[in-house]
């Protein structure tokens, strides 16, 4: 959201310097990671039945 205050905190630059160095890093317990995949398989679920999925080479 463009409103938040933690949102703005954000850049380009701490964008990439994230992405090249891979840090900060995050560690999540498992059950964690499996109810996350479960929400983005549900995502994509949806997208897909509205037609927004990705193509699939």
């Amino acid at each position: 959201c463009n409103e938040c205050p933690h949102m703005k905190r954000n850049t380009l630059e701490k964008l990439y310097l994230c992405m090249e160095y891979e840090q900060p890093e995050i560690i999540l317990e498992d059950w964690i990671i499996e109810q996350g995949v479960k929400s983005i398989d549900r995502m994509l679920e949806i997208s897909e039945k509205a037609g927004l999925g990705l193509k699939k080479d």
